[in-house]
């Protein structure tokens, strides 16, 4: 049985409006989720659509239990945790980021021990428990601290936050041993390391990063406690189409790098050369992203112009 090229071109040329249909269709279920965590607003600095922390300081082990303290808190509140990028120069800032540019960070560390004799404790068996090298250690750090906190979100915003701060750690220790006799505490005393040494050791085991990690909690704590305070947490979802410059939104989503995305989006909205379906999903996301800065009448006009965009898209399609 021969079957007409007639009837051969009109399945061909339907299995190609099929399959454009499809692929035209799928841009309405094509979505990916964006977490948006919503907080207490503040006219100088808040945390809201913040997806990057940047720390600019010359001092590392400062940066990184910066980064560590940040992190705790996140988790501390089961919130999603930004990406945080510790340098040492400051770049432009984009509307998903804030930074922490420590300008200042001035410190003095100060140790020192005493020797705090306690006398032996006789036990129920008999011997005797004698405590060598008992003292009473400490580490402290006192620090200067002058930080710039930015933000560049509608209008670029920022805090000079300034203080002195001390914290110290400290401690007691000793090394016990059991004797039959005291006299044996004496004439065995020689193993035993000397006051001095015994003492640096204890003083020298108190790392520099935990004395930064204090100073940044006495510093930083109002700061954080008093802004970060989470009132909601809901998830977004934008659409995305099939050409190379959604994909390329969509990987700028996926990493927050939100203000790139949202260019792309307007590039496809305002060049009128492109399918109307297109600039449909375009708008829609446009709109999304008016939602999130709670600009709602720009949303809703963003929102209509994208229903308009894709019922022309898919008149196209059905003329085509």
């Amino acid at each position: 049985m021969v079957i007409p090229k007639r009837l051969i071109k009109i399945f061909l040329i339907s299995l190609v409006f099929i399959f454009i249909t499809i692929i035209f269709s799928s841009c309405l279920t094509i979505k990916t989720r964006y977490v948006v965590e919503r907080f207490l607003e503040f006219d100088d600095v808040d945390f809201n659509h913040v997806k990057n922390i940047n720390i600019i300081t010359e001092n590392k082990t400062f940066g990184k239990e910066f980064e560590k303290y940040i992190v705790k808190f996140y988790r501390n509140r089961a919130l999603e945790i930004p990406k945080i990028t510790i340098s040492n120069v400051k770049n432009d800032e984009l509307s998903h980021e804030l930074t922490f540019n420590i300008k200042k960070f001035d410190y003095q560390i100060f140790e020192g021990w005493i020797e705090n004799s306690k006398p032996p404790v006789q036990k129920d068996n008999g011997k005797y428990l004698v405590f060598h090298n008992n003292i009473n250690y400490w580490k402290s750090i006192d620090a200067s601290i002058y930080v710039k906190i930015s933000r560049n979100s509608l209008t670029y915003k920022n805090l000079d936050l300034s203080d002195d701060a001390v914290f110290s750690i400290e401690g007691e220790s000793c090394i016990q041993r059991e004797y039959s006799n005291l006299e044996d505490s004496i004439s065995k005393s020689s193993r035993i390391p000397s006051l001095e040494d015994f003492a640096k050791k204890n003083i020298k085991d108190i790392k520099n990063e935990v004395l930064f990690s204090g100073i940044i909690e006495r510093f930083f704590r109002e700061f954080f406690s008093k802004r970060l305070q989470p009132i909601s947490k809901e998830l977004v979802y934008f659409k995305f189409g099939f050409n190379e410059k959604f994909y390329k939104a969509q990987k700028y989503i996926n990493t927050n790098r939100f203000d790139e995305a949202l260019i792309i989006w307007e590039d496809i909205y305002s060049d009128l050369e492109n399918p109307s379906f297109s600039r449909g999903i375009a708008a829609y996301n446009i709109g999304m992203v008016k939602t999130l800065i709670r600009d709602y009448e720009s949303a809703s006009i963003y929102f209509n112009r994208s229903e308009e965009l894709e019922k022309i898209g898919l008149q196209e399609l059905e003329k085509f």
